[in-house]
């Protein structure tokens, strides 16, 4: 029995990294990723419960469901962290040092009011909901199915059922 939940466990740990995957992949595609904790951040973890195994991915980030949601109350941050944040990915290339540190000054002022800026939903205008949309694409492409299937035929293979000559003779007398 041991082997069947090590098996049920190493498919489910393939399914999670499928899912960490269309995660990440969705954070990027909206445009989030900026120092990549929030990225780097996903984790499968398989748990038992009754004799059931589950399998969720977690984040031990603080701000995943601002980023997921937005928040409409805003997010504190300093407008030397959007500096340092916007000299890193280049963005302030162009700029005087004066009008970088303004840059950052709007820019920390505006996340102070609302999350995303209105800068930020101009770059990519959906930009929200990356988990439901990550997770949706993963059922699309029959992560779930795939899981099942692949415990199944290994089900089989464990216990012989896989082989024709390993029919079941009843004799009633």
């Amino acid at each position: 029995m041991s082997e069947i939940k090590d098996i049920i466990k190493t498919e489910l740990k393939k399914g999670g990294k499928v899912y960490i995957q269309e995660l990440q992949r969705e954070l990027g595609a909206q445009l989030h990723i900026a120092s990549g904790r929030l990225r780097n951040s996903f984790r499968a973890e398989i748990n038992e419960t009754g004799g059931s195994l589950s399998l969720e991915i977690v984040s031990d980030s603080a701000y995943l469901w601002i980023v997921n949601n937005g928040a409409s109350g805003g997010v504190q941050v300093e407008a030397d962290v959007i500096l340092d944040w916007a000299n890193k990915k280049g963005l302030t290339k162009a700029m005087s040092q004066g009008e970088a540190l303004r840059f950052a000054r709007n820019t920390a002022r505006q996340l102070n009011q609302k999350y995303l800026t209105s800068g930020g939903e101009l770059v990519a205008a959906n930009r929200y909901f990356f988990v439901e949309i990550a997770m949706s694409e993963a059922e699309r492409m029959g992560v779930i199915a795939h899981i099942e299937k692949s415990i199944g035929k290994q089900i089989e293979a464990v216990m012989g059922w896989d082989k024709p000559e390993a029919v079941l003779n009843l004799n009633v007398g």
